[in-house]
């Protein structure tokens, strides 16, 4: 599952391997067949279980799995999927079936949560209709503050999917969340911070070689839906999400990976023709929406790479992407940074022994920021838009990188993995901008550091995880700092 801890574990182990999963870039990993299971093992059984949870030929149920967070304060938590984690407590729950077989493999896991969503210091956001909006741009992008005024709860069907598949090439109808590019936490168009979206995805599920190296390609459609609090409150609730994401690594340079990715939002009525089809392969450059000869649509587009050296367990990867499309080459290459992200990382792998045990160090920076464009031209956050309100978000939650909710930030994380589970820390740093304008006096500055300690332990019957830590918003008002505390604890049964 995108974002999980065993995907990370693998992830980690196998930066010292100059075998392993032959790419990252577009997951979730399909470990369905017996040749990518081959390449699961680590020396402990009990992570190559969690790992390997979908052996070919197979049906059972999926393992059963509970969890619970308590924020004191404020709202906190990313990366979980649908489940929103407000203020107090928030409980969520997930179950299932699975069927594998040698082309075909279904996985029915609907989630259910509810939060307390307990009452706090909302920021005033001058939208006087919507007081539960983004505190900074709250007519722009459907990402509230808070979910209402009293307990909110959703059903999602989770990590549900069927795919057929022959060789590496395959079709999958599905919810399961995806996760484009090379980031674990922070990939900067889709990721695992607000779930999947019912889609339809064809393309290769694995790297396929070709006479000039490996090739990766997938395309998606999906329906994508708005909160309760969205700011657009008069058009459809329903938009198409469409995309493609294309991967190639040279045969003798496996370990280097190249990629590019696109999505698109735009105003659906539910009808799928040609036009909906062609979506991903319009235009990078012209907007046909400010002609006015096509549907109003909401672009992104990054380019990432990846390069592990397994000699010393050594991984770097960037990316950077755009907002919607430039007028012109001309832009693009005098203007670069207007309406631009990035983010650059590293992973590294250390001490690695038989049996599994090993440590971690990975830090990541992702950049969104307002430049001094600003003065001359007018910028946006990259995730909000106009006229498609919504941005790029699922739910009232954003699909790409967490740190990238305004202005970018960074996260630094150590842990120390063994054979019956692991533990770690990590510091995050968000940049919370109240504004758009370039150059905020210091008092006014808002900025959020969190601590965090975490652990699992593993056994054959269940896995259980704990976490621990404490934020700091600093200047969440101008000269007014606000703490919290959160903690939290998971069970997942065995498989």
């Amino acid at each position: 599952m995108v974002g999980s801890e065993a995907e990370r574990y693998l992830r980690m182990w196998e930066l010292s391997s100059r075998d392993g999963v032959r790419s990252w870039l577009a997951r979730p990993l399909q470990i369905d067949d017996a040749q990518a299971l081959s390449f699961v093992r680590t020396g402990s059984a009990l992570w190559d279980a969690q790992v390997a949870v979908r052996a070919p030929h197979r049906v059972g149920f999926v393992p059963p799995r509970a969890e619970f967070s308590y924020n004191s304060t404020l709202p906190w938590g990313f990366n979980d999927g649908p489940v929103w984690q407000g203020k107090g407590l928030t409980a969520w729950s997930s179950v299932g079936l699975a069927l594998s077989t040698r082309f075909l493999s279904v996985r029915f896991e609907p989630l259910a949560f509810v939060a307390q969503n307990a009452s706090f210091d909302l920021i005033v956001n001058n939208d006087t209709g919507n007081v539960f909006a983004n505190a900074v741009i709250p007519r722009t992008i459907d990402l509230p503050q808070r979910f209402g005024s009293g307990a909110y709860a959703r059903v999602d069907m989770g990590e549900s999917y069927l795919r057929l598949a022959r060789s590496a090439v395959g079709v999958e109808i599905g919810t399961e969340a995806l996760g484009w590019g090379p980031s674990l936490d922070n990939p900067l168009l889709l990721g695992n911070n607000a779930g999947g979206f019912p889609h339809v995805l064809v393309g290769t599920f694995h790297p396929v070689r070709t006479p000039v190296g490996f090739v990766s390609l997938q395309a998606v459609y999906g329906r994508l839906t708005q909160s309760a609090y969205s700011p657009d409150t008069i058009g459809s609730d329903l938009r198409l999400g469409s995309g493609l994401i294309a991967i190639w690594s040279p045969t003798r340079l496996p370990t280097l990976e190249l990629g590019g990715a696109r999505f698109l939002h735009r105003d659906w009525s539910g009808h799928f023709g040609r036009a909906e089809l062609l979506a991903p392969l319009g235009s990078l450059l012209f907007d046909a929406q400010t002609a006015g000869v096509d549907a109003a649509d909401n672009q992104l587009a990054t380019a990432f790479a990846r390069l592990k050296v397994p000699s010393v367990g050594l991984e770097v990867f960037g990316e950077f992407g755009k907002n919607d499309r430039n007028g012109s080459i001309r832009d693009l290459t005098v203007e670069p940074d207007h309406n631009a992200m990035w983010s650059l990382g590293v992973m590294k792998s250390l001490r690695q022994h038989p049996g599994g045990e090993f440590w971690s160090v990975s830090g990541q920076v992702v950049n969104g920021r307002i430049t001094s464009l600003q003065r001359i031209r007018g910028q946006a956050i990259v995730y909000e838009h106009t006229p498609v309100v919504q941005g790029h978000t699922l739910n009232g939650q954003v699909l790409g990188a967490p740190l990238l909710e305004l202005t970018g930030g960074a996260l630094l994380r150590l842990d120390h993995w063994y054979a019956t589970g692991g533990a770690g820390v990590s510091i995050m740093q968000r940049l919370m901008p109240p504004n758009l304008e370039e150059g905020a006096p210091l008092s006014a500055s808002r900025a959020q550091w969190a601590a965090e300690v975490h652990r699992k332990s593993l056994s054959p019957a269940r896995m259980l995880s704990r976490h621990a830590g404490i934020l700091f918003d600093l200047n969440r008002t101008p000269s007014h700092d606000v703490t919290s505390f959160f903690v939290g604890a998971g069970w997942q049964g065995g498989s």
